[in-house]
This record gives C-alpha cells, structure tokens and sequence, in this order.
C-alpha cells in the first residue's frame, strides 16, 4: 500500500478534523469512498466501517464506536466533492439508510460516481473486480485475503486496516486514467452521470412489502389464484423479516416461493419438497403454513397487478422480447457501450410490463431514450 497517512476516526476530535477538511472541498475535489458491512444473515445492513480517501490521506470511521456520527453524514450528503465508489449499488443503499436513520434530506452525495460503471459505458468490462482492473490499468496487485474477515471485532487488524484503505486509495488515479480515454464531450459520458442520478434514486426508494412478489423469480408462471397466495406470502415474510431483523431467505427461501403458492395444502414436508431451508422451516414453518391458510381464505384479487417477468411466459410475446434484445444489443455495439447496460433482463421485462399498464418503460425514458430513440417492435400491447 502507498504511505498514505491514516486517520481512525473513533473520537468527537478525529471526527470534527474530517468534517472540516469534508466542508472545505469543492466541485473539483474527489473523495473516494467504500464500505465494509454485514448483511448476510439480516434484512437491515450492518455497517462497521466506512473508509474515505481524500487527497493524500485515508480516513476510517467506525460505526460502532461511541461518537455520534450524525455530523459526519451531514458533511458527507452536503460536500460539494465528486464522491467515487467501485460497484456502488450496496454501498449507496447502506449510506442512504444510514441517512434515512438521521432523519437527513437529501440521502446521498450530491455528486457520486461508479468507476465501475463508468467502464461498461465506455465499453471497457462490465462488472470487472477492483483487484483486476487496478492490475490491469495501474499495475499494482491488491490483497484480498480479508473480503471475508471479522469487521465487527476491534481493534481492527494492521492486514483490515491495510485491505480497507486500498479499496479507496487508488480509485482516483483509475477514475483519472479511464477519464483521460474519452473526450470530454463524449455523450456517454452524459449518459454516465444520468445513470449514477437513477442509481441514487433507487437506492434510496422505499421497500414495498406489497410489491415484493412482482420481483420473485418465475412468479409469471403462476395463474391468478396463485399469484394473490404469493403476494399475501410476500408481504409477511417482508414484514416479518423487517420486524425480526431476519434476512428474507431465512423466513421463506426465496426459490421456493412459487412452489409454494402452487400448493393446495401445506404442512412442513411439503415445505422442504418445495425447496424451503431446513432452518427456514424450523424457525419459521408454523408460521408459513399459518400464513398459506389464511391467504386461501382471502377475497380472490382478479385484478392484481402482474409480476415483471410475466412477459417471459407469454408463447405470443416471446418472439417480441427476442426482438428487443437483439434490437438492444446492436444498438449496445453502434454506441460502443457493454451490452449489458441496454439489453438486460431487467430493462427487457420493464419494457413490456409498462407497455401492458400503459406506461412509459425505462428504455424510453432520460438517457435510454436518447441512446436507443423510439423502439418499434411488431407487439401490441
């Protein structure tokens, strides 16, 4: 690791000092920023350490101290300073909730960018590691031998310590190389930064245990009656996951949700045949089938709104939904794009679910639509 001075802030002292170096940054300061949490086990994340990079020092600040953080994401929602992470997705939703806690408006940095992301926009890689793209571009080799090490204990560890700062300290020189690649004027570049606006977005809305079942695997398989069992089985387990701090798959495994809701009747054999964890069942098997009991016993909803992947199982749109990926990945290679930005699964199911309610998909929408223009496929919705 570069000699980089390292700053813990454990104390109102250490912690005043970066709040003041936080506010004194402009539009044309970087800070890198990464996190170390938990979230296997739970449905809120743990986050134990939040590691920062700003000029030539690293600052470590641990959530499980005593000191009041509060002030710290005050300086982090309001510094003027582009905020550079590496896969940002889990890291923007730990900050936003850790926001949300605080009662903080807005959530996030004003200015964040995925260096990650920024690669599949200029068609370098999609979802290549830190480690390798760090190899690749700067030449240097990274340790991670501590990906899966303790982060709650204390002291940390002279090998955490170390892994924690290389996570941020080279991510300018990266960002500062890929940049140097394209021409500023580059429209990708301007699609780039309205993604990462999308991405805030997202990460900071809010959970729906009501809408939990549209997002479940192969839950367009399932007939109307079926459907109205998943999204009663959804919603508790949301509720129950949120109100017990349990991961979602530790109530009810998610790949046996649709199994389920096919079932006429329920006991805990059953529940194991449909591919629900044995500990899943131990914990929570009576209440699952208590559950599925009364959801049979509720007013059938004709209406219910379908899941996103209802397209997928449709025999009269399939060759639609081919036609737009193959649409979608050629447009990908004329833009010099990754593919994988335009012609997902995601974008796809979004695409025809907002056409069936007669709404406006993604893909015709902010950059997307500039980049792909108006998508005229032989489909009626």
């Amino acid at each position: 690791m570069n000699n980089k001075l390292i700053i813990h802030i454990n104390s109102p002292s250490k912690l005043s000092e970066l709040i003041a170096v936080m506010s004194s940054l402009t539009e044309t300061d970087y800070v890198s920023i990464d996190t170390e949490f938990f979230r296997v086990t739970n449905f809120y994340p743990k986050l134990y350490l939040v590691q920062l990079c700003i000029n030539d020092c690293c600052y470590l600040v641990d959530p499980i101290s005593e000191i009041d953080l509060k002030a710290f994401y005050q300086a982090l929602v309001s510094c003027k300073a582009k905020f550079l992470f590496f896969s940002c997705r889990e890291d923007l939703e730990i900050l936003a909730f850790e926001c949300e806690k605080q009662q903080l408006t807005p959530k996030l940095p004003k200015k964040c960018v995925d260096v990650q992301l920024l690669m599949a926009f200029l068609n370098i890689a999609h979802q290549k590691g830190l480690q390798s793209t760090i190899s690749e571009y700067l030449g240097i080799e990274l340790k991670k031998d501590q990906t899966c090490s303790d982060w709650s204990l204390r002291p940390l560890t002279e090998e955490q310590v170390s892994y924690a700062c290389e996570d941020v300290i080279y991510l300018k020189p990266l960002y500062e190389h890929l940049i140097s690649l394209v021409d500023p004027s580059d429209v990708r570049l301007k699609w780039f930064f309205l993604e990462m606006e999308i991405c805030k977005e997202q990460a900071c809305k809010e959970f729906s245990p009501d809408d939990c079942y549209k997002s479940i695997p192969q839950a367009g398989l399932l007939n109307i009656k079926q459907l109205n069992l998943l999204k009663c089985l959804c919603k508790m387990r949301a509720l129950t996951a949120m109100e017990n701090d349990e991961a979602l798959n530790r109530v009810i495994t998610t790949k046996a949700l649709c199994a389920i809701a096919q079932k006429r009747k329920l006991s805990f054999k059953t529940l194991l045949d449909c591919g629900m964890k044995i500990g899943a069942v131990k914990a929570y098997g009576e209440q699952v089938v208590t559950w599925f009991n009364q959801a049979l016993k509720l007013p059938l909803d004709p209406q219910i709104e379908l899941p996103y992947d209802f397209v997928l199982y449709q025999k009269d749109d399939a060759i639609a939904y081919k036609n737009l990926k193959k649409q979608l990945k050629a447009l990908s290679h004329e833009k010099n794009i990754c593919p994988e930005l335009l012609s997902n699964k995601n974008l796809c199911n979004d695409y025809f679910y907002k056409l069936h309610y007669g709404q406006t998909p993604i893909l015709q929408n902010s950059w997307y639509l500039e980049c792909v223009g108006k998508i005229e496929l032989n489909y009626q919705a």
